[in-house]
């Protein structure tokens, strides 16, 4: 077991790696030097910087991990690498404190105006009113995002003295109480109370640009932000316009939407404070990402089980067959779930029915938490890490089994508080719905899927599927397949259409203007 560490790491990581296995370090190699050498190695550890792409993987014959030192793997092609077999993993906690520390950095600096008070010092000019700074003691700070670095900002900031509020629907409410931050139910009240914002979510299709020229409309004047995220979460142009107008009274940036960030209006605004995406570099948090790193290599070299796994893992090949498909039925039944009902994920339960309850369901149990997370997630969950992310993030999961079935076959049901999707498996490999919340339903999971949910009477109106058929027509949107299932006693109906590309948010604007439409969610699968 041979691994080659191409990008720098910490000596406490090269010290790990060399106690356990054979360890090359060879920083700097040319991209053609990389071609023609990594054939020779088992492993390899990169940082940003390395290109890991096809060509690389498909010279190395002999690869079996790759170790990203850190947390992004854009860098990498996890499809390739997933589909040659290779496992890759990386060190996403290493710089939890990092980046929580330099948050407060930046809020703190804002708030005492450093970046203009120092440039006003070195042009010779004191105590301008303009600098004059405000309290931390009392004033509320608003979290968008609770998870592993909002938790622990939120631990520091009512360590000085504030009041934490905090928004994130897929958190549950045992984890506000334990991080001390009051929730709100709605991104709009956390943004009508707050006197300082901070964002730590990931970025995803539902949060970029998720703070815009509305949302700052919504806001106390004079407020100021932080975002130590990812670029793009807050709309940059919005966020010049709030501050030139006064609304946001000061901001500070850590990331950018398009990075390296070399050009931007922004820059031009003594209001605003900017880093060149420090928020995890310190010397404990490379030191940390070493280590991690190490260890993970280690582990996954020595066919143990890895804590982040980016891809999906090997299992043994006799399980394999027999619940293979229940392992991608039950991570399509989660991600519908998450989609369909935005669950705040307090506690899940899984039920298994049938045959399939004579196999060990620990992989379909990880499946379906892999599926609930993923869509509302940047880290990638897998099999390997879905149980400890839904630990993390305070899921219980509660798992029953049935050892008879009523057609004989398995079933597969998830229910939370907010919905309950089932699910089959038709011969070795046909994944089935057949059922969402109570209405009787059909289809494949795959691909993208629009669920409308209509008041029974309009539903039998004669024309209502023509207009949402229009509709779609006009956005560009083919429907490939379409069923109706009614329910009497709610007065509701469901429709599901298989659609042929993502529907537009304009045209989901539109359908909802139809008479009797209640609600419409886009599922891709």
């Amino acid at each position: 077991m041979r691994v080659l560490v191409a990008e720098p790491i910490s000596q406490e990581g090269l010290t790990k790696l060399q106690a356990e296995l054979e360890t090359d370090i060879r920083y700097g190699l040319s991209r053609q030097e990389l071609l023609r050498v990594i054939g020779h190695y088992t492993g390899l550890i990169v940082r940003g910087h390395i290109r890991v792409d096809d060509e690389l993987l498909g010279r190395g014959k002999r690869l079996k991990v790759v170790g990203r030192a850190g947390t992004g793997v854009d860098n990498i092609d996890v499809e390739a690498a997933t589909r040659r077999g290779i496992l890759v993993v990386n060190a996403p906690e290493s710089n939890t404190v990092s980046a929580a520390e330099h948050t407060m950095a930046l809020l703190l600096g804002q708030m005492r105006n450093l970046p203009l008070a120092t440039a006003l010092v070195r042009k010779g000019r004191w105590k301008e009113a303009r600098i004059r700074g405000v309290e931390v003691l009392g004033k509320t700070l608003g979290i968008i995002g609770l998870g592993r670095i909002g938790s622990l900002v939120s631990q520091m900031a009512q360590g000085m003295g504030m009041r934490v509020v905090a928004y994130d629907p897929y958190i549950p409410l045992e984890r506000f109480e334990r991080f001390g931050a009051e929730r709100m139910a709605t991104l709009e009240e956390l943004l009508h109370c707050s006197d300082f914002i901070t964002v730590h979510t990931p970025k995803n299709e539902e949060t970029y640009g998720m703070i815009g020229k509305r949302e700052f409309q919504l806001m106390k004047d004079g407020v100021r932000v932080v975002n130590c995220a990812r670029g793009g979460i807050i709309n940059e142009e919005a966020l010049y316009q709030a501050l030139k107008s006064g609304k946001v009274k000061s901001a500070a940036l850590d990331v950018f939407d398009q990075e390296p960030c070399r050009e931007n209006p922004l820059f031009e605004l003594d209001s605003v404070a900017f880093t060149p995406h420090l928020g995890a570099m310190t010397v404990e948090a490379q030191r940390k990402v070493g280590k991690a790193i190490a260890e993970e290599m280690i582990r996954a070299m020595k066919g143990e089980l890895v804590r982040y796994a980016v891809n999906l893992p090997s299992v043994k090949p006799k399980l394999l067959p027999h619940i293979s498909p229940y392992i991608s039925l039950a991570e399509r039944m989660g991600s519908l779930y998450t989609q369909l009902f935005r669950p705040q994920m307090g506690e899940v339960e899984i039920q298994y029915r049938g045959e399939i309850t004579d196999y060990n369901l620990q992989l379909v149990t990880t499946g379906f938490l892999k599926g609930l997370l993923n869509p509302i997630l940047e880290e990638k969950v897998n099999l390997v890490n879905a149980s400890l992310v839904a630990e993390e993030r305070g899921i219980k999961v509660k798992e029953t089994r049935m050892r008879q079935s009523d057609d004989k076959g398995s079933l597969l049901t998830l229910q939370g508080k907010e919905g309950k999707v089932s699910g089959t498996v038709y011969g070795k490999k046909d994944l089935r719905i057949t059922g969402i919340d109570g209405f009787q339903v059909d289809f494949v999971p795959s691909g993208h899927i629009l669920i409308d949910y209509h008041s029974l009477p309009h539903t039998t109106t004669p024309g209502i599927i023509g207009q949402i058929g229009m509709v779609l027509g006009r956005a560009g949107v083919n429907i490939k397949k379409i069923q109706v299932e009614g329910d009497p006693q709610r007065e509701m109906a469901m429709m599901v259409l298989n659609i042929d590309n993502l529907l537009p948010p304009e045209a989901k604007e539109e359908l909802l203007k139809i008479e009797g439409l209640l609600e419409v969610r886009p599922i891709k699968l």
